[in-house]
């Protein structure tokens, strides 16, 4: 009977599991910014065609939807914790504009970014 390899802690054409912690770290240091597909694919060490594979077959997610989801998770964060006015937030968590960040919270909770903050506080 032929043994199995030895588990590795990644699935099967995934990102090793030091891989996408680089690349989570890389993700949540630069959420005010731009966060390119090469930029996390770089830190991953690898293409950024075989980045965007890898990683959904490691997280069950795109990086453009794990970078939203981050946004989104300190977009609500900072509207719970804080008075800081929506246009604030909106480029403290990389949004372009107010707009950006109401369509987000919107599109995640279904509530706007003012209802949400009236709801959670």
């Amino acid at each position: 009977m032929p043994s199995s390899p030895p588990p590795t802690g990644r699935a099967p054409f995934g990102l090793s599991p030091a891989a996408l912690r680089r690349v989570q770290l890389c993700a949540l240091a630069h959420l005010d910014g731009r966060i390119t597909l090469e930029d996390l694919a770089a830190r991953a060490g690898v293409s950024r065609f075989h980045f965007a594979r890898a990683f959904r077959t490691s997280t069950g997610e795109t990086p453009y939807g794990f970078v939203q989801r981050l946004r989104v998770g300190k977009a609500q964060q900072r509207l719970r914790e804080t008075d800081l006015p929506l246009g604030r937030i909106a480029v403290v968590c990389g949004y372009s504009s107010q707009s950006k960040l109401t369509h987000a919270i919107r599109r995640a909770t279904g509530l706007t970014p003012a209802r949400y903050r009236r709801a959670y506080r």
